[in-house]
């Protein structure tokens, strides 16, 4: 059977982004004098867990501003993206083979849109998605 179409999740099957939001939020909350915990998973956060900022403002008891804080995560996260991201193994032959197929194919992610575009970008596969 021959699928129609394929979405990629990004975040774990295109690329390895857990060490690297980890690395950004163990910049940001060392930055605020903090020495983060990892977690069993070898992140300083949970793994897809959603307001992991949030719960770690409270953890830490950091008394700064929770926007600011998300500005530097982003920050943080934008510079180690621009250094370099990790494709997961056998990515680009599946991208090939369904590209040369004309299987049409989209990026799906929890990642904010400019992370996204610039993850896509680096690994050099923008035009194969639709």
């Amino acid at each position: 059977m021959i699928p129609r179409a394929v979405i990629f999740d990004m975040d774990g099957l295109m690329v390895e982004t857990e060490s690297l939001t980890s690395q950004a939020y163990y910049e940001v909350l060392s930055s605020h004098g903090v020495t983060p915990i990892i977690q069993a998973s070898g992140c300083v956060h949970e793994v897809g867990i959603f307001g992991n900022l949030a719960r770690l403002k409270k953890c830490y008891k950091i008394h700064y501003p929770f926007r600011k804080l998300r500005v530097e995560l982003r920050r943080a996260r934008k510079n180690l993206i621009k250094k370099g991201v990790q494709s997961m193994p056998g990515i680009f032959p599946l991208l090939n083979l369904l590209y040369e197929k004309q299987i049409p194919m989209a990026v799906a992610s929890g990642s904010i849109p400019s992370d996204i575009r610039a993850i896509v970008n680096q690994l050099g596969v923008r035009q194969r998605f639709r």
